[in-house]
């Protein structure tokens, strides 16, 4: 096989959670799997965008199919489990993208925002890897788990305040490294993309609008410039291909040096 070969997900199966946002991370990624010749399924909690964005990838000449999921009820994901062995038969690559957030001072943050964070990042991100892990592991011939991380989970946010994610993101690091080294005699791998500050649609708005977080997020990273979002693409392409057999356990950053210094 060629090096350029590695890189291909033809005939792979391929499941993207987080994917209803246009613009956002998880749809981005999706159709960066597709265009690698990846079939795709997008799950999210509410519907927004999933019918659009599923025929979106369809159009790259690939299978692809939504459905709703609450990652964070185990029946929930049992039900869209069973829809993705129902569409595909198999699952070779998870890309665990959804996520939640909450901009508040710790002294103010409620109690139960701050457990709606850690219930989608951590406990939600990891019924759905031990959901469909378990079916990598009755197929027997490996897979790849993704998160998405954060480089929140190496270094606080600033000027915002994001305690709950941060906090969050780091645990989602240590989840991949366990999952990474119990299920690598599997033939698993598990790896986080961490991006840094991404001109998603949301932060595009602020962009648009020169919000002072652009500019006091420039001017921590080295390279000037927020990140754009098919530069996650690439780096997913990369983890979910046979291009990265032999990296498992890793959160690789994507953020213009910020954690550099």
């Amino acid at each position: 096989m060629g090096y350029m070969e590695r890189f291909s997900l033809k005939g792979k199966k391929c499941v993207v959670s987080g994917a209803a946002t246009p613009g956002g991370i998880g749809i981005v990624i999706a159709h960066a799997l597709a265009e690698a010749g990846g079939d795709i399924i997008i799950c999210d909690l509410n519907k927004g965008h999933l019918e659009q964005n599923a025929k979106s990838i369809a159009a790259l000449g690939v299978e692809a199919y939504w459905a709703l999921c609450d990652i964070t009820d185990p029946e929930s994901v049992k039900t869209f489990y069973e829809f993705v062995i129902d569409k595909f038969g198999r699952i070779d690559v998870l890309m665990n993208n959804a996520g939640a957030f909450q901009d508040t001072a710790a002294e103010d943050m409620d109690l139960n925002d701050f457990k709606r964070v850690i219930d989608v990042n951590l406990t939600g991100n990891f019924i759905m890897s031990q959901t469909f892990g378990r079916q990598m592991i009755r197929q027997g011939s490996g897979g790849s788990i993704i998160f998405t991380s954060s480089k929140s989970g190496f270094t606080y946010d600033i000027p915002q305040k994001h305690l709950a994610y941060n906090t969050s993101k780091a645990g989602i690091n240590m989840m991949a490294k366990g999952l990474a080294v119990e299920w690598a005699e599997y033939g698993i791998r598990v790896n986080c993309i961490a991006p840094g500050n991404i001109a998603t649609d949301e932060n595009q708005k602020k962009i648009d609008e020169n919000h002072p977080y652009i500019e006091a997020w420039t001017n921590l990273i080295p390279m000037r410039r927020i990140g754009t979002t098919d530069e996650l693409g690439n780096l997913a392409i990369y983890l979910a291909s046979d291009g990265s057999s032999y990296v498992t356990g890793e959160t690789i950053l994507v953020d213009g040096g910020y954690c550099a210094i």
